[in-house]
């Protein structure tokens, strides 16, 4: 789902697992990470180590003012099924504490990669996003949905808990009551119900999505750069230390959940029925 201008080159560079799973592709404004696949999704080890290397070299170019983040580029609608639960379970059979300390370090600099970033995030989600596809969701400036996107987090059906700042991102935008179903119940989240409760910008036609996101990157590409990323500062100024705080918080608590009996039996009972 490249984004650039068509009169620049673009450059990019495969992740480290998989070319034909994700890359980044950066252009003279603005860079898009991209997952894509035919099938559903699962973020392993080599996405989140790529994308948080990326992301830092996106924050200090200078030609580059925004980035796009999505989860479901072409072929149109896929789906994130958030992080690859059967190398999960495969990590835990080796050595389950030094894997749940290493994952849950991983994950805590990849999301604190979306805290972070200087730049203006865009999102565009064209289909399903489960998981830490859902959550990094919330750490996004502007978030464009096709009415056939969803969000879920089912957390605690698999014996695990929130990530991504969702403890604090989606009562804060959701309001308690609705964030309580998201979180706790895993109830999924529509499109048309993510932008009602303002999780979502606004919800767009499926075959419009990205050409619509694509010229609003670029009308906000053009914008005075230092201006652009100085107001984006003042207006997270007060959120960034709250965000880095909640991802630490659950990033420890995951790496308890993950060690826990009940997470690898209710991840055992997962993969077994999708096997």
């Amino acid at each position: 789902m490249p984004h650039c201008a068509p009169s620049q080159a673009t450059r990019t560079s495969a992740l480290p697992y998989s070319p034909e799973q994700a890359r980044i592709t950066q252009g003279w404004d603005r860079a898009t990470f991209s997952i894509s696949k035919h099938k559903h999704i699962g973020l392993v080890a080599g996405l989140f180590t790529g994308v948080v290397a990326k992301q830092k070299g996106v924050a200090v170019d200078t030609e580059q003012q925004d980035a796009f983040h999505t989860h479901t580029p072409q072929p149109w609608p896929v789906s994130s099924s958030g992080n690859d639960l059967t190398s999960f379970s495969q990590g835990f059979a080796q050595d389950r504490d030094a894997f749940a300390a290493e994952a849950a370090k991983m994950l805590e600099s990849f999301v604190d990669a979306f805290i972070e970033f200087p730049k203006p995030l865009v999102a565009a989600v064209n289909g399903p996003a489960f998981g830490i596809a859902a959550t990094t969701i919330g750490l996004c400036d502007f978030v464009y949905a096709s009415p056939q996107a969803f969000f879920a987090t089912p957390f605690v059906s698999l014996g695990q808990s929130p990530e991504g700042c969702s403890s604090l991102t989606f009562p804060a935008v959701m309001g308690h009551a609705k964030a309580n179903e998201v979180l706790l119940m895993g109830k999924r989240l529509s499109a048309q119900e993510a932008a009602a409760c303002g999780f979502v910008s606004e919800v767009i036609e499926h075959d419009d999505l990205k050409s619509t996101v694509a010229m609003r990157a670029r009308k906000l590409a053009s914008m005075p750069p230092q201006s652009l990323q100085l107001t984006k500062g003042v207006i997270r100024s007060l959120a960034v230390p709250a965000l880095k705080d909640a991802n630490r918080r659950e990033c420890e608590l995951l790496r308890e959940r993950w060690v826990s009996d009940e997470c690898a039996q209710a991840l055992l009972e997962f993969v077994n029925k999708n096997q």
